[in-house]
């Protein structure tokens, strides 16, 4: 999920930092940097509501190797 869709999913960087305990700044940045810091996370994955590795695909759980036939 790109950090400007998380934004706005959030409703704009005034709610996205007010729903995460942030200042506005911080999150304005996360736009213009193109990334979400990791620590943040489970926090915006919290609010919108989906799991981390919607968010962020390495937080993904690793999947078991199939072994070759």
């Amino acid at each position: 999920m790109k950090v400007a869709d998380i934004i706005d999913r959030l409703g704009g960087g005034v709610e996205a930092a007010g729903k995460l305990g942030l200042n506005r700044t911080a999150v304005l940045q996360w736009r213009a940097r193109g990334r979400l810091p990791a620590r943040h996370v489970p926090a915006v994955a919290n609010a919108l509501g989906v799991p981390s590795e919607a968010v962020w695909p390495a937080t993904r759980p690793p999947q078991p190797q199939q072994e070759a036939a």
